[in-house]
């Protein structure tokens, strides 16, 4: 779902029709993006994972690490360690839960938001009602993404981030 609110799913639940939705309703291979340094290496998209699930956090990680334009840098599981290791430095782009063991994604998006740093972040939840996908997309989110429906989505939307980023 994009940030532009073209995708909105309605109060129902239901998603609502439109061109931009029935483009990707389909699962499509991502198109390997030309994200090369001047030595014509290719410089992958370093993502931070913040889920707090084991399994979940196993399956994202096997579907971003199949794909060659991304390299998951760290997977944490709290609102405290995410801010943590963003500090750290070395992050393109963030895939945010929003339940976390501890805090949660709403206070990661409230810090970066803050401080004036924020890298492309798609929230990628089980609780994808209309008002938290408005809050989060106010924050500054770059997409909202329901993990039951759009799952799929995810390296489209990563593939779109490496292009931006790079």
């Amino acid at each position: 779902m994009h940030r532009s609110g073209r995708n909105d799913p309605t109060d129902s639940g239901q998603r609502a029709a439109s061109p931009d939705w029935t483009e990707h309703s389909e699962l499509q291979e991502p198109i390997e993006p030309d994200c090369s340094d001047a030595a014509g290496l290719r410089i992958p998209l370093r993502v931070l994972l913040v889920e707090d699930s084991a399994l979940l956090v196993q399956r994202i990680s096997e579907l971003v690490n199949a794909l060659s334009f991304v390299r998951l840098e760290a997977n944490v599981n709290s609102e405290a360690a995410a801010i943590e290791r963003l500090d750290a430095g070395g992050i393109d782009a963030i895939i945010l839960d929003l339940q976390l063991h501890t805090g949660s994604g709403f206070g990661v998006l409230k810090t970066l938001r803050k401080r004036g740093t924020m890298p492309p972040v798609v929230v990628f939840t089980n609780f994808a009602i209309a008002a938290y996908r408005d809050s989060a997309l106010a924050l500054g989110a770059a997409h909202f993404l329901d993990k039951s429906r759009d799952y799929d989505q995810l390296p489209l939307v990563l593939q779109e981030m490496s292009q931006v980023a790079h």
